[in-house]
């Protein structure tokens, strides 16, 4: 991998680690709640029953709803996936190879020489054409 990628990688993984936390910090607040809210609901006495309701034996448990979700969620990022492979896949003929660093580093000092011999020129043809 490249030092980019190696650094986007790191910078993922710290703001995955701060997510983690905030929820390990929602979850521990809310059991408290529920486990206040638990204790006090049954000490309620309603004056009527609740009544049945029919439809309800239709409404997905809360876990069918998220295990539902989560894996319609996967089969969309693993299609993502897949299209996104193909595109560069695709596109690989009109793409540049990546400049090694090495390769890089010489261009780079060939640029900067050849900038500064022509800022020389330059600079000389400017003092002869004053003069």
């Amino acid at each position: 991998m490249t030092k980019v990628i190696d650094t986007v990688t790191e910078y993922e993984t710290k703001a995955l680690d701060a997510v983690s936390k905030v929820q390990d910090e929602v979850l521990s607040y809310l059991k408290q709640v529920v486990d206040f809210v638990d204790g006090r609901i049954s000490e309620i006495d309603l004056p009527f029953d609740f009544p049945e309701i029919e439809a309800l034996d239709e409404v997905p448990t809360l876990q069918e709803i998220v295990d539902t979700q989560f894996a319609f969620s996967k089969k969309i990022l693993a299609n993502q996936e897949k299209f996104a492979k193909n595109i560069v896949k695709t596109v690989k003929p009109i793409t540049p190879e990546p400049v090694k660093a090495s390769t890089a580093t010489k261009s780079t000092s060939k640029s900067t020489k050849a900038t500064k011999s022509t800022a020389k020129s330059t600079a000389k043809s400017s003092s002869t054409s004053a003069a």
